[in-house]
């Protein structure tokens, strides 16, 4: 275990926030800590595996935010390693990445010791596994949300368009 892994330690079953702000950012209770990854289970999306390396804070927040979280402690994925941990999630359709362009979601298909292997919309992208902030599999109720989200995105450019074509 690392350095910062074994610091981490003493924080298991504490409600925390990690990377302050920003697109990875989130809160909610630390599940457990590994040789180079933590899990953390938000109300949101269930449990993210974070990549230690990509870790810029944690702070200890208050409990009152995790009362809000099941009671019952939701089953995760406890292994070796980062890389172990992506082989267990083979054939899950994962979230690599909360938010900006480095987020993806796709059936999680190959894992190598460097990379991985994502089929998105029909095609196969390779994933080196050091960019990977933390990863979670999806709820399917969670890719309806992002479909709409996107769908909403779309219409709203489209009228945009046809709204800016009328002013000319």
């Amino acid at each position: 275990m690392s350095i910062h892994g074994i610091y981490l330690r003493d924080k298991v079953g504490k409600c925390v926030a990690v990377n302050g702000g920003g697109p990875e950012a989130r809160s909610g209770l630390l599940l457990d800590v590994q040789r180079d990854y933590l899990a953390l289970n938000t109300k949101e999306e269930g449990v993210i595996y974070y990549n230690l390396k990509h870790i810029k804070s944690l702070t200890v927040i208050k409990q009152s935010i995790c009362d809000k979280l099941d009671t019952v402690t939701p089953p995760f994925i406890k292994e070796f390693n980062f890389t172990r941990l992506l082989f267990r999630l083979i054939n899950q359709t994962i979230q690599i990445n909360r938010g900006g362009p480095d987020k993806l979601i796709g059936l999680l298909t190959d894992v190598t010791s460097s990379h991985l292997t994502v089929v998105v919309g029909g095609e196969n992208i390779t994933v080196p596994i050091f960019h990977i902030k933390n990863v979670s599999v999806v709820v399917p109720k969670k890719v309806e949300k992002d479909i709409k989200k996107e769908k909403k995105d779309i219409i709203k450019k489209k009228k945009t368009k046809k709204s800016m074509k009328f002013k000319k």
